[in-house]
């Protein structure tokens, strides 16, 4: 009698059925670690996917030479329109106006115009200066 010929007993179907059953629970298992496992979703604004990106290089420059005193940012960080991402060290400029304010002041003293203060053209010309790089 051939193996395909025989009726199949009792013990031979539970241990079939077994078997079927266990692979169904594994199968069920592997389903539900696949679905509890995928990661969450971006928030708004983010976006995945493979490949490779290439940044745009920007550079940035100052209105005046000078030193950085303080980055306030890292890189890789998003930062707004008009954010101010580093603080200029401005103790030479700020000595430079005050030689300069001394330069006037001892003109004013030549001419005989004694006691006034710093020229407001010239304030009013630097400050701007020194607001942006504070």
């Amino acid at each position: 009698m051939n193996v395909f010929e025989r009726p199949m007993n009792i013990l031979s179907y539970k241990t079939w059925l077994l078997r079927v059953v266990i692979v169904a629970l594994v199968a069920g298992a592997a389903l539900y670690a696949w679905r509890f496992l995928q990661p969450q979703a971006l928030p708004n604004g983010f976006v995945a996917s493979n490949g490779r990106i290439e940044a745009v290089e920007i550079d940035i420059a100052a209105k005046l030479p000078g030193r950085v005193k303080e980055i306030l940012v890292d890189e890789g960080d998003t930062v707004a329109a008009g954010q101010v991402l580093a603080k200029m060290d401005t103790a030479v400029l700020e000595a430079q106006l005050r030689e300069a304010e001394a330069q006037l002041q001892r003109a004013r003293i030549a001419r005989g115009e004694k006691g006034k203060q710093p020229a407001p053209q010239l304030e009013a010309r630097m400050s701007p200066m020194f607001g942006q790089m504070c």
